[in-house]
């Protein structure tokens, strides 16, 4: 599954990040050069080169020339001197010829000359069939078969050397901390730590920060069987997933406001996306949380589990997890959200759920259970039966969706495990196939798969046992 926990070295770390923050700058003006063996890829190494060089003037509004270069089918259909793309014939096709500066003017025009590699893979690109990817529509925009920055450098790390690319995962870790705790860098370059999918910072405890790599690479290969995604999705990426831990909020916040995330879910101290340029995932842990590791320290203090006797409702002090189960439920929240379709109630339920495999103790997720029921059938105002469709449609504020969706995972987990894989996957499609699900799966319709929930909430407040760890 994993290796061993690799310790990075901060003598390079300085200088690997400049040459790499450098060379990835050089990208985003020029296509990354395939090697001599690869092949070319449109959307990585032609597409974003015309989008920033040449459809500002070739679009369908200038259409300099007669051409507009706004789909790959307008492209090759040419402009005023004809076809510019004559396949199999770099020589002879006019796109070349004028990118080299064998026709004038030279392009792009008025601005500095594609670098030699990019236009070298132009012309390999013209050689080889001016062909698309597969999958990819000639009438599509050329905007959208362009990758993404971010995509860009996760390719680019993942065709590095190993050495490399953990280099430079380390160099990234270290410079967005540095964002929020200028002071602290050395400190922090010091302990970085990583496992073949995972990278860390933040975790003093060098014992406490092993234990949880490993934990994150057990549940990123229960997840990959669960979910079983396609070879080129985020969940399968090469590259490292960095983690950064925080035991301030002010930082932890100054890490979001840095970093492009919104506080918008209601569980803010873990936080995650997979499909940017270098995956992250981030939590604010209390300092018992750091202490509280699953299996390794004393059970919770009585302060701490007293809580659980007050109502959700007046719940003032929130339960604690350990930072191993904040982490796993950092991770599962960022890998369901990259099925884009898949319910708001799949994600928490499922981050949950499997948060609590890792954790040691129960009080927290008890304590959700509890909370599901006063939202659900025991709210004394309101319409359940309207409030439970609008919960299965995502309308519900997402204090109340968490909760809710827990209970409702965690029951089918346990009450339908055979079939629970296979409606997970299924579900990531979005809520619209539930219905067909229901009845291909039960012979039920969603009116008894509701009432069949409701009447487990009922039953009992507490969850079901979990399996140890």
């Amino acid at each position: 599954m994993f290796t061993r926990v690799h310790s990075i070295s901060i003598l390079n770390l300085g200088l690997y990040a400049c040459l790499f923050l450098l060379s990835l700058n050089a990208a985003a003006q020029e296509s990354a050069k395939p090697s001599a063996s690869e092949t070319v890829i449109f959307g990585r190494d032609i597409a974003p080169v015309l989008v920033a060089n040449c459809i500002e003037c070739h679009d369908d509004a200038r259409k300099r020339g007669g051409l507009s270069m706004t789909t790959p089918e307008k492209l090759t259909s040419g402009g005023e001197s004809g076809p510019v793309i004559q396949p199999t014939k770099p020589d002879e096709s006019l796109l070349v010829r004028h990118i080299r500066g064998d026709e004038q003017p030279r392009m792009p025009n008025g601005r500095r000359p594609l670098a030699e590699t990019t236009i070298e893979t132009i012309a390999k690109w013209v050689a080889t069939g001016a062909k698309l990817d597969e999958g990819q529509s000639a009438t599509a925009m050329m905007t959208s078969l362009a990758w993404s920055p971010e995509r860009m450098t996760r390719d680019r790390l993942s065709r590095m050397s190993e050495t490399d690319r953990r280099s430079a995962e380390a160099a990234e870790i270290v410079r967005i901390m540095a964002g929020v705790r200028p002071n602290q860098i050395t400190d922090d370059a010091k302990s970085v730590q990583s496992t073949d999918h995972f990278m860390i910072l933040g975790f003093a405890d060098q014992t406490g920060s092993k234990r949880l790599l490993a934990s994150l690479e057990k549940a990123r290969s229960e997840l990959i069987d669960l979910l079983k995604p396609p070879a080129d999705h985020p969940l399968q990426s090469k590259g490292r997933i960095l983690l950064l831990i925080f035991q301030k909020p002010a930082e932890f916040a100054e890490f979001q406001r840095q970093n492009g995330f919104e506080s918008t879910e209601p569980a803010t101290n873990t936080i995650g996306q997979l499909g940017r340029a270098w995956p992250i995932l981030s939590i604010a842990v209390a300092p018992e949380s750091l202490d509280f590791q699953a299996g390794t320290a004393a059970a919770p203090k009585k302060s701490r589990s007293k809580t659980t006797k007050t109502k959700a409702t007046n719940q003032a002090t929130p339960l604690l997890q350990s930072a191993d189960a904040m982490a796993i439920e950092a991770y599962t929240m960022a890998a369901i959200e990259t099925f884009p379709k898949a319910p708001a109630w799949l994600r928490f339920g499922m981050a949950i759920v499997k948060a609590r495999e890792y954790d040691r103790d129960d009080q927290y997720y008890l304590h959700l259970k509890a909370q599901a029921a006063e939202f659900g059938p025991r709210k004394v105002s309101g319409d359940w039966d309207q409030r439970s469709v609008l919960f299965l449609k995502d309308q519900l504020p997402p204090q109340v969706t968490l909760p809710m969706a827990y209970s409702l995972i965690d029951w089918l987990k346990a009450s339908q495990p055979r079939r629970f894989p296979e409606f997970i996957r299924e579900l990531t499609a979005g809520e619209a196939v539930l219905d067909s699900v229901l009845t291909r799966y039960w012979n039920i319709n969603r009116q008894i798969f509701l009432s069949n929930w409701t009447s487990a909430m009922l039953r009992s407040p507490s969850s079901t046992s979990k399996k140890g760890r």
